[in-house]
């Protein structure tokens, strides 16, 4: 790196330092102070010397501070003379104590190593040179200015206060010309080399020449999708270069993006990520303009991460530059080569050639490490005589399989057991050929997953912790696998829950309890109070979640669930829902007890096995009983003490405790007939 460029740098990292919170900024401190006894700018090996004026007490300097420093660690000086041995910028750290409070003060040296100027020049048509020297108050702070023409003349003299300085001349090519600058009180700073101006012909051809300040974009990096990164060389003068932005293969326009663009780093907003675009830079001289040649971005569309490999796809470097002609006297070839650069968990691994590949590339990985990659495209040639290089590169792509989501299974069941707790079985159907780790099951609870059973390959999980017959329940189910990349979890798989409407129907749910297959059928099904086998009552549509039950043949209770059928014939099945019987009973208003066999005897009638309790009397006209039993299947056969009772109108009382703890009470009259 020459010395403009290491300055240059030094200035942006001091910039950047001072930015920061550090001794040089800090606040309710007292402030110190300093002057250099001489300039503030030196050579490799020159001593600098200060004088203090800070009026501080324990007055101390550390040359060469940076933010951070534990300045009770690091070397310091109550000598005010250092000596640097490196070019660079250094910031000079005064500390000590003021009033009984800290004291800190800062200032900055610039270290050179020989007197070359930030300057810069350009030729055209073999004969005009043209020369600037840029006003700069930080690198060209020189006293004076020499320019050696190389004709054996005596150096031309320019003073501080002529910069800007711009001069032309007429001079015959090739010549070696030189620039310093001077300081009054002298540096003693070693003579930089000459310049030499190269002759341009076409003979040149195709290798061209490189001049040290003719513009080019020496590098472009996409930061992000959206975000460019350039690296601009040229030369530092006060009138800056154009930048001109085109999508590749699209003619540029004649509006500039950006003007009085200078020489160094600077970022740009891309317009479309999916798109490649091209730039370039120029600027007008004395004899016509100077111009880059073009570089354009290299869109990395994609890293598709497979089972055990890497797919790396890319947009082509373009094999032609646009605008200029390779037919014309002032022709440009260009060259490019394009490499594929990997880091495995964040080491750089050899360049992979790309060239050839189309614009995509596959390797087989080892899926327990990260990778980055990014495509660098490498040109070269040639414009207007001179030589040109530059390095387009792509955003870098990151794949870390931990990351990666694997492919998911898309099908399984859940079903409510008679316990109401809830059973889920894995169908694992996902293509996803690496071998399984884990199996994991979710709850799906408040918009989000919870996870209620991992660790285990085992494909069947019964969720004993809820109660199914409250509310549909939804699961969703993945699996790690042997890289550690987790499955996208599953679509929902949902309990049907079956319940009783006000109107006392029957109605469910119909979310689909087998993932991505929907439900065909659902089947109305009832248990048999006598032998508890299922019967099916009716069947129904996917899209009909209601049932009106006939209840007439249950005594007790009458039982009912739900099963839902898939169109691949898995089945799922609802809680059960118990629906008590009411118990209605009733007694005849007459009997004939006279032995013909038909209604001989008066029993009371309706559904009875509900009842836990029961008295059943009967009375005479005069209230006396002739009749009272606690069985309620048992009848009165119409005789009082083995004498039959007359005919007569009777009274009677009932009374019933059932199974949920409810009483009946019945009272009336019957009429005996013989």
């Amino acid at each position: 790196m020459n010395t403009r460029s290491r300055i240059f740098l030094l200035l942006l990292f001091s910039t950047t330092l001072f930015a920061q919170d550090d001794l040089c900024t800090k606040a309710g401190v007292e402030r110190g102070g300093f002057t250099f006894d001489g300039p503030s700018t030196a050579c490799i090996g020159q001593e600098i010397k200060l004088r203090d004026n800070s009026g501080g007490t324990g007055v101390k300097y550390i040359f060469g501070y940076t933010p951070g420093l534990d300045i009770n660690s690091t070397p310091s000086q109550t000598d005010t003379k250092y000596t640097f041995l490196a070019a660079g910028q250094y910031t000079v750290l005064q500390f000590g104590k003021k009033g009984g409070r800290d004291m800190y003060y800062c200032d900055v040296v610039y270290v050179r190593d020989n007197t070359q100027p930030k300057a810069s020049y350009s030729t055209c048509n073999n004969q005009n040179v043209e020369v600037i020297i840029p006003k700069d108050d930080k690198i060209n702070d020189y006293d004076y200015y020499n320019i050696s023409w190389g004709d054996g003349g005596v150096p031309e003299v320019i003073a501080k206060n002529q910069l800007p300085y711009r001069k032309v001349r007429t001079l015959n090519l090739p010549r070696d010309i030189k620039i310093e600058g001077f300081f009054n009180g002298g540096t003693n700073c070693p003579s930089p080399g000459s310049i030499t101006l190269p002759i341009l012909t076409p003979s040149a051809f195709p290798s061209g020449y490189t001049q040290a300040f003719y513009p080019n974009i020496n590098r472009l990096e996409l930061l992000t999708a959206k975000t460019a990164k350039l690296e601009i060389k040229g030369s530092f003068q006060e009138n800056g270069y154009d930048l001109f932005m085109t999508p590749q293969g699209t003619p540029y326009p004649t509006t500039p993006i950006q003007s009085n663009i200078k020489p160094g780093t600077m970022n740009i907003t891309i317009p479309d990520t999916t798109k490649s675009y091209c730039f370039y830079i120029k600027r007008s001289i004395s004899c016509g303009i100077e111009q880059s040649a073009e570089i354009c971005t290299v869109v990395l569309n994609n890293v598709i991460p497979q089972e055990s490999a890497n797919i790396i796809t890319w947009k082509e470097y373009p094999t032609e530059m646009t605008g200029i002609s390779n037919n014309t006297s002032f022709g440009r070839y260009l060259n490019s080569s394009q490499k594929i650069q990997k880091k495995e968990n964040g080491t750089l691994l050899p360049l992979i050639n790309a060239n050839g590949l189309g614009g995509t590339f596959q390797e087989t990985v080892n899926c327990s490490k990260k990778y980055c990659y990014q495509v660098i495209s490498d040109t070269q040639g040639q414009i207007y005589y001179n030589a040109f290089t530059g390095k387009s590169v792509s955003k870098q792509v990151c794949v870390d399989r931990k990351e990666i989501a694997a492919t998911p299974i898309t099908e399984s069941l859940v079903t409510v057991k008679e316990n109401n707790q809830v059973e889920i079985n894995i169908n694992d159907n996902s293509p996803w050929t690496l071998q399984r780790k884990e199996y994991i099951f979710y709850r799906v609870e408040n918009g989000g997953l919870t996870s209620i059973n991992s660790g285990t390959l085992n494909k069947q999980f019964i969720d004993a912790t809820i109660d199914a017959s409250t509310q549909s329940f939804c699961y969703k189910v993945g699996f790690k696998d042997e890289c550690g990349s987790t499955s996208t979890p599953s679509p929902s798989l949902c309990t049907i829950n079956l319940k009783q409407t006000i109107g006392r129907d029957l109605e469910w749910t119909n979310n689909s309890p087998f993932g991505a297959t929907a439900i065909d059928k659902f089947y109305v099904q009832f248990f048999d109070e006598q032998t508890n086998i299922l019967n099916t009552e009716t069947i129904k549509n996917a899209n009909e979640t209601t049932f009106s039950p006939n209840l007439d043949n249950f005594e007790v209770v009458a039982k009912y669930r739900i099963k839902a059928t898939s169109s691949n014939g898995k089945e799922s099945f609802s809680n059960i829902f118990s629906i008590p019987i009411n118990v209605s009973i009733f007694l005849p208003d007459a009997f004939t007890p006279n032995g013909d066999g038909k209604n001989d005897e008066l029993l009371v009638k309706g559904n009875t096995r509900r009842i836990i309790n029961f008295e059943f009397q009967i009375f005479n006209r005069w209230g006396n009983p002739v009749f009272t039993t606690s069985n309620a299947t048992e009848s009165w056969d119409g005789k009082y003490q083995n004498v039959n009772a007359p005919i007569d109108n009777y009274s009677f009382k009932i009374y019933a405790k059932l199974d949920d703890g409810k009483e009946l009470i019945k009272s009336g009259q019957f009429l005996l007939i013989r």
